[in-house]
């Protein structure tokens, strides 16, 4: 069956299979705080580099960050999933990251 990418994937999912799994060990230079940290941004976007020029022939069509807001909510504002944090401000700080590493990774895919 022919996607309509030209590849077999009709979608790449960038972030990571279940979002409290991250990608910090990939990310080397990350020391702490994960989506916390502001540096996520910067590294994300060399993941994001790596991964579109690798799979790049394979598909065009690419998800950056799969359901952010879910994500920063559960895990820092409800604690319902890890890393388990009530932290209203925390919740923002991740929110803010996020937004910006998807701009950030955004840019990158269309350059």
């Amino acid at each position: 069956m022919e996607s309509n990418c030209g590849g077999p994937f009709d979608l790449v999912f960038l972030d990571p299979p279940y979002h409290s799994g991250l990608i910090e060990p990939a990310l080397s230079g990350l020391r702490e705080g994960g989506w916390l940290n502001p540096e996520i941004v910067t590294l994300f976007q060399r993941f994001v580099q790596k991964a579109v020029g690798e799979l790049a022939d394979l598909c065009n069509v690419w998800c950056t960050i799969n359901e952010p807001s879910v994500y920063a909510a559960k895990g820092f504002y409800d604690g319902s999933w890890p890393p388990g944090k009530t932290d209203l401000s925390a919740y923002f700080q991740v929110t803010y990251n996020m937004a910006l590493a998807h701009a950030a990774a955004y840019r990158t895919i269309h350059e």
